[in-house]
């Protein structure tokens, strides 16, 4: 299909040449210009020169033929301008060069038209075959001053972005065209910019020079020629005796030869893109001429073509070419630099990953900083490296679009430590503890610690669906820990199925837990891990009371992907919701303990707050109902009659985001929670949350960013789940539940304050660039323990420093008794299990761990009285708190 390196003269027979230059995603345009084309002018082919390869199998009208546009240049000079530009720079930095290829082919005469026109009439109607025929031919963008009426586009957008319209463009081949084109490319090599502010806009600006430069050159007044958004004050699309004319404000009229649909997207109702001026209240007939161009582009394949993106450039190992790897090449080029091939020799890569003179960051990371200025104070003018990186490796991708490999090569990453650990736990199960193990995945290999995964979803009966995860980074032999993801309650049976070489490192439990007190019965679990990281302080006081063991409070990450908001979607779901509709969303496992999540006191709290009239819909996501049909059942009966709506289906990650975002706020009543999830990813989408002030989410939501309920404390009367009778629970207060949702519905500006401040609080809280490097440094402090080196210096105690490295480097045993002075506590309390620690890890190992426990003191003097003495002070207190029936 694509036709390199020759060309085809028997194309052109009457000696003109009709171009365009596009890429893959623009080709049902080229196809619709060439069928208009062969249409109004017979015999005459459409030329595409394509600026990538097309996709297998594309099939185009026999009249559009595609040739590479990388012909018309050398190697080096191609692969200068696809690094040097963005697409639309680089798209119409090639014209003169095509133009000038088409010449030194014996093309006499040569047109170029955007891809995004339609012909109606001839186009060579300027030229009479003589050798008088003006050797250029430009149209201006208007003949007539725009109005000031405040509206896009205005005559200062006109005169920034040049006088003519270079969507059209046609000239013959002379020697001062010939010149023209040599002068033209010349600049269009580094000058093609789209910067109106600076007088730069792509290849078009430069051309207001070409009337001076080729004195024969024709201005084209004719009002059917390049007829488009930016003329529509001055002429209006008319049909009549079955043809299009342009009727000016006397009412003359001219045949329409072509119209240029610049900015347009058939899938919108708005004339285009850059303007502002009309929207879809469109002049005379062009709401026919609109609609018949979006059909013809319909017809043409425009969403299967659309589909395939944006051509990637990219260095000759397949690692993607980036807009910072862009700046700091025009930064080279700037100095005078010369780099040779961008993308295939290797200089670019040395310049940018090497340090200026003066500066401690590679020249591509300071390149960072200057496209988002606010960094330099977030991570310390890049001295932060685990923060910067991690935020580089998410937010930058997101939103600088930032290539991942790129920055592993360019940036930080080399000069940090490489840690490695084991991840176990439910990662393609639709759970809670799935969806976070997987955001603390993210959240790891955000902040460079290679993650190797091991998946237990087979053991879940919960439904698992298709999760993408991160290859390890690096390979290790000896992990730093293994990471379990799955709660106390299954650890025994997930560690009997573990092969060996994930049980061997340092483990690390990553429990969660709902009720102020952990269970007595799985006390035996503390025996099977050396350290618990716990998703709240709410989940790490219940297990500290229970336990010596270092438990440190590590929130999973929370960034939900990016989503729309989506409501035809919504609709096309739940085909009951209106558009006018306020949704509240509400969501809840029902083979995990309904009791907790308060579903029944859900639905009675919506059908006391809001009258059937009322314009307020609540949607109830119920997964795994099968578990309990008759709660299910009951749910409908106490809806019935209410705008309340039942989501049954599990979803796929992106279908449940989606869901999400498209709604209006979440409620969460329940009666307790051990981190939140569904509340924090709710905030993180803006979304107003009203939420039970009680357990794990008080972590995140206040008064300021939430419309938290009141509650009581209540002991149950009968077991629920694995939580025995007498576990206390808050009961929510639902008439003040029902007051705070109608106010969400009523009170707009109240809404839109607290959905701005939780989504500030969860971005500033549970962002990769704040949670990732909180683990990593644990991990280093671990990292480093068991290496016999020091902990990291912002975390190290007063036993490190030079006398702590002699002690390490002292016989075994001499370390041991040492280490039995300094922490009596850590040994008196597991004197029964010292033959098994010993057998477990060697004496290096329990030395390590004493030393991780000690870290995680403040005082590690006498640390065995310590840390009975606030064990005794956490079982008072929590006697105190929560004795009573009523505690508020």
């Amino acid at each position: 299909m694509l036709r390199r390196p020759s060309f085809d003269r028997s194309s052109t027979p009457t000696g003109l040449a009709v171009f365009t230059i596009c890429a893959s995603n623009y080709l049902a345009h080229a196809a619709v210009l060439g069928a208009s084309l062969r249409r109004h002018q017979p015999g005459t082919t459409l030329l595409v020169f394509l600026l990538d390869e097309p996709p297998e199998g594309t099939k185009l009208p026999e009249h559009v033929i595609l040739l590479a546009a990388e012909m018309a240049f050398e190697r080096t000079e191609w692969n200068h301008r696809r690094s040097h530009y963005s697409l639309l720079e680089f798209a119409t930095s090639v014209k003169p060069a095509c133009f000038r290829y088409l010449l030194d082919q014996g093309v006499a005469r040569a047109v170029y038209l955007d891809p995004d026109i339609q012909v109606f009439q001839r186009l060579d109607q300027f030229w009479q075959g003589t050798a008088n025929d003006p050797e250029l031919v430009l149209t201006p963008h208007t003949l007539s001053p725009l109005p000031d009426d405040g509206y896009l586009p205005d005559d200062l957008t006109i005169l920034r972005a040049g006088l003519y319209n270079l969507g059209f463009a046609a000239l013959r081949d002379t020697p001062r065209v010939r010149e023209l084109l040599q002068w033209w490319d010349r600049k269009l090599r580094t000058l093609c910019l789209e910067d109106v502010h600076a007088g730069v806009f792509t290849d078009q600006k430069w051309m207001d020079y070409a009337p001076l430069l080729v004195p024969g050159a024709c201005v084209l007044r004719h009002k059917g020629f390049n007829a488009a958004y930016w003329n529509l004050h001055e002429r209006t699309p008319r049909w009549l005796d079955e043809r299009w004319w342009m009727q000016d404000e006397a009412g003359d009229a001219q045949k329409l030869v072509l119209f240029h649909f610049s900015g347009f997207n058939p899938d919108l109702k708005q004339l285009s893109r850059h303007e502002s001026r009309f929207g879809w209240n469109l002049p005379g007939d062009a709401g026919r001429l609109f609609g018949e161009y979006a059909q013809s582009l319909l017809d043409a394949g425009i969403h299967r073509f659309r589909a395939l993106g944006l051509p990637q450039v990219a260095f000759a190992d397949g690692t993607g070419w980036d807009p910072v790897c862009r700046a700091v090449y025009r930064q080279a080029l700037a100095k005078g630099v010369d780099l040779g091939d961008p993308l295939e020799d290797p200089a670019f890569l040395l310049w940018a990953a090497a340090e200026a003179p003066g500066d401690h960051l590679t020249r591509y990371l300071r390149a960072v900083l200057h496209m988002r200025g606010d960094l330099v104070n977030a991570f310390a003018d890049g001295r932060d490296t685990v923060g910067l990186m991690t935020w580089m490796r998410t937010s930058g991708v997101r939103e600088l679009g930032l290539d991942r490999k790129v920055v592993e090569r360019l940036g930080m990453a080399r000069q940090a430590q490489r840690i490695s650990v084991n991840y176990v736990g439910y990662l393609q199960a639709h759970l809670g503890v799935g969806e976070a193990a997987r955001n603390s995945v993210a959240a790891l290999d955000a902040a460079g610690v290679a993650v190797h995964c091991h998946d237990i979803s087979c053991d879940t009966p919960a439904p698992t669906g298709r999760y993408s995860l991160p290859a390890a980074r690096w390979t290790s032999e000896t992990p730093t820990a293994t990471i379990l993801g799955c709660n106390a309650d299954m650890l025994p049976d997930v560690l009997s199925k573990l092969p060996a070489e994930l049980l061997t490192p340092y483990r690390i439990g990553c429990w969660y837990w709902e009720t102020p007190e952990f269970p007595s019965d799985w006390a035996d679990r503390f025996e099977m891990v050396d350290e618990i990281w716990a998703g709240t302080r709410f989940i790490a006081d219940a297990i500290r009371c229970k336990t010596t063991l270092p438990v440190n409070v590590m929130p999973p990450m929370v960034m939900p992907p990016p989503m729309q908001r989506d409501r035809e979607w919504l609709a096309a779901m739940l085909p009951e919701i209106k558009q006018d509709e306020f949704v509240f969303l509400f969501q809840f496992d029902v083979a995990s303990v309904p009791y907790r999540k308060n579903p029944e006191g859900v639905v009675a709290t919506f059908v006391r707050a809001f009258r059937p009239s009322d314009a307020v819909r609540l949607i109830v996501k119920a997964l795994n109902v099968q578990a309990a049909p008759t709660l299910i059942q009951s749910l409908h009966e106490a809806a019935a009659g209410h705008r309340v709506s039942f989501l049954t289906a599990a979803m796929e990650s992106d279908d449940r985001f989606r869901l999400l975002a498209s709604v209006d706020s979440f409620v969460s009543l329940h009666r307790s929670e051990g981190f939140g999830l569904s509340i924090a990813e709710a905030m993180a989408y803006g979304l107003p949350v009203v939420a039970t002030d009680w357990s794990g989410n008080v972590d995140f939501t206040h008064a300021g960013n939430a419309a938290l309920v009141p509650y009581d404390l209540v002991p149950s009367a009968v077991a629920n789940g694995p939580y025995p009778a007498g576990t206390l629970w808050a009961e929510p207060k639902l008439e003040a539940a029902a007051k705070l949702m109608r106010r969400l519905w009523l009170d707009p500006a109240w809404r839109a304050q607290i959905a701005q401040a939780g989504q500030q609080t969860i971005v500033a809280t549970f962002s990769a660039s704040v949670v990732g490097p909180a683990m990593r440094d644990r991990l280093d402090q671990v990292a480093g323990l068991r290496r016999g080196q020091s902990a990291p210096q912002q975390r190290q105690s007063p036993q490190s420093g030079p006398k702590a490295a002699a002690a390490r480097n002292a016989p075994l045993w001499a370390r041991v008794l040492l280490d039995m002075l300094r922490y009596p506590g850590y040994y008196f309390v597991r004197l029964p299990r010292v033959p098994v620690l010993l057998w477990r890890h060697g004496i290096s190992g329990v030395v390590m761990r004493a030393e991780l426990v000690a870290s995680t003191i403040v005082d590690v003097k006498g640390q065995y009285l310590v840390t009975r003495i606030l064990t005794r002070l956490r079982e008072r207190i929590h006697r105190w708190r929560y004795g009573g029936r009523r505690v508020r």
